[in-house]
């Protein structure tokens, strides 16, 4: 099995769950974002059948 990978970025994200090849298994988000551009991501995860996790911001800024 290859080392995971990770992307960073709304946009980088938004682009990956709807353009293919990339292969995004899991999405890290922000629990406390609720804004109109994490609900458009929110919805491409759901439609590419991508598995959510909802984490505080610090555990996010400890993946960097």
């Amino acid at each position: 099995m290859s080392e995971p990978q990770f992307l960073f970025g709304l946009h980088a994200v938004l682009a990956a769950l709807t353009r293919k090849p990339t292969p995004v298994t899991t999405l890290w988000v922000d629990a406390g974002r609720k804004d109109a551009r994490m609900r458009e991501i929110l919805d491409a995860a759901r439609k590419a059948g991508v598995t959510v996790e909802r984490v505080d911001a610090q555990a996010l800024e400890r993946l960097c």
